[in-house]
């Protein structure tokens, strides 16, 4: 049966591209979570990176 020749097959078809919309939508919306989540756990390896440079470098000023 054609979709395009009824009311009701048009209204179901309209149906089913809302809810693949939706999916879609949850699948971006878990994507953007994860990257803020990599993007904060970076971060705080940069700063942790940087910490340990400073901590580093001040053990060298008293080694000399």
């Amino acid at each position: 049966d054609d979709w395009t020749e009824s009311q009701e097959g048009l209204e179901a078809r309209q149906k089913s591209l809302n809810k693949q919309i939706d999916i879609q939508q949850e699948k971006v919306s878990a994507l953007t979570a994860e990257k803020k989540r990599i993007i904060a756990e970076i971060e705080k390896e940069l700063n942790t990176n940087e910490k340990l440079k400073g901590v580093i470098r001040d053990l060298k000023k008293n080694l000399t």
